[in-house]
């Protein structure tokens, strides 16, 4: 079974491994990542409302974590 990296890698227009990738690396807290894979995955099937719920998301999370930062 492929991992999602490596669905990219094989088949960049693949848009289940690109949003599967996407996920995994927001499941990390590596969120900046996580929005370059779920935009792409966005993308490849723009009326996709589970690719846009996961990317915006992502987006809250990574807000939330540089005010976490800000804070210290």
């Amino acid at each position: 079974m492929a991992h999602g990296a490596d669905a990219e890698r094989l088949d960049p227009t693949y848009v289940k491994g690109v949003f599967r990738m996407g996920l995994a690396l927001h499941a990390m807290g590596r969120y900046e990542e996580a929005i370059g894979s779920l935009a792409r995955a966005q993308e490849l099937e723009p009326k996709n409302k589970q690719i846009k719920q996961a990317l915006q998301f992502a987006e809250v999370r990574r807000t939330q974590e540089i005010r976490k930062r800000m804070q210290r």
